[in-house]
């Protein structure tokens, strides 16, 4: 059964959908069969910063029930991703039935690998926090703003009295250091810890990049090549330290 890891954060412009691609992307280069999907099901982006023209995403799924499996696209570096739906009423306001519907079919094409990295819309909406409920795993992707760690409270909150999550590894994007990373994330979790009782834990952080900017305007994830970099060691060890991170009490997309 795959591993199942949610990607989402408290506000957009954080960075998660860059952090999604590229995590997954070195998982699969790692040699860990792969699927990336974007659940940000009405404002998806993945598939652009992968370079590719999705002609068929979930919306498919959503409009005329194709099946998820046939939806899927095998990029050139070895990553399975599919694609959410780009502006689309109906998949942005698809309702919980719906939803549903998508997660238990996930489900059955999660037996094909050995990991999903799902990127989650950001906020604490319903359809967010079902899918981040339906995953083993959490990531919540931070940054030095006041407004960024307010929201993901938020969410962290409403995912915990909610859905009952108790686990959740943060990441901090577009630090300038691991040390500066770091007291920003115990800062963030001693706010936190004031209101709510959950373990938190701190998986690493992304840098600001010139590199990381270049990628993502050419839609080429930095991540399709090793090379001794920073960027290389930051997606290297949020890897390790995700595959450590604790589970949460649902066991993979099951909740429907």
């Amino acid at each position: 059964m795959a591993t199942t890891i949610a990607v989402s954060g408290g506000k957009g412009g954080v960075g998660k959908t860059t952090i999604s691609v590229n995590l997954a992307t070195w998982m699969a280069r790692a040699g860990t069969k792969t699927l990336l999907v974007d659940a940000d099901l009405g404002m998806a982006n993945s598939h652009i910063l992968c370079g590719l023209k999705a002609e068929k995403t979930v919306e498919n799924f959503v409009r005329n029930s194709e099946p998820l499996e046939d939806l899927i696209y095998t990029l050139p570096w070895g990553l399975d991703l599919l694609a959410g739906g780009t502006g689309s009423t109906d998949v942005l306001n698809v309702d919980q039935i719906k939803r549903g519907n998508i997660i238990r079919s996930l489900k059955q094409v999660s037996t094909h690998y050995d990991a999903l990295v799902v990127d989650v819309a950001a906020g604490a909406s319903d359809a967010s926090l079902e899918f981040c409920a339906a995953c083993e795993k959490l990531i919540i992707v931070i940054m030095g703003e006041p407004t960024s760690f307010m929201d993901a409270y938020s969410l962290i909150k409403s995912a915990h009295l909610d859905y009952e999550l108790d686990n959740f590894g943060i990441v901090v994007n577009q630090s300038a250091s691991r040390q500066q990373a770091e007291a920003l994330f115990e800062k963030f979790k001693s706010i936190t810890s004031k209101f709510i009782s959950v373990n938190q834990e701190f998986l690493g952080y992304v840098p600001a990049s010139e590199k990381i900017r270049k990628s993502i305007v050419s839609r080429s994830p930095i991540m399709i090549t090793r090379q001794a970099t920073l960027e290389e060691t930051c997606f290297s060890t949020l890897a390790k330290n995700t595959e450590n991170l604790d589970k949460n009490e649902y066991q993979g997309l099951t909740i429907y």
